[in-house]
């Protein structure tokens, strides 16, 4: 399923889901990791997630506690 992604794209995704697996996170969060392990802007990783999400590897709620923020999940 993975392999219809992009390789670097594939590649942020395997370090995503090394990171968070199933469980929630936030935009910034994942920032913070893709930043570490690639060092991804924010520009990038703003790309990395919308390519996921079109893939349908992320899915995508609003934040309970501010909702013009996401909550995603691999």
């Amino acid at each position: 399923m993975v392999n219809s992604l992009s390789n670097w794209v594939h590649k942020r995704y395997e370090t995503l889901w090394a990171h968070f697996q199933d469980r929630p996170f936030r935009s910034q969060e994942a920032a913070a990791v893709l930043g570490e392990h690639h060092e991804d802007s924010r520009a990038q990783v703003n790309v990395v997630l919308s390519q996921l999400r079109k893939g349908e590897y992320l899915s995508v709620e609003p934040d309970p506690q501010d909702a013009r923020r996401k909550i995603y999940r691999l």
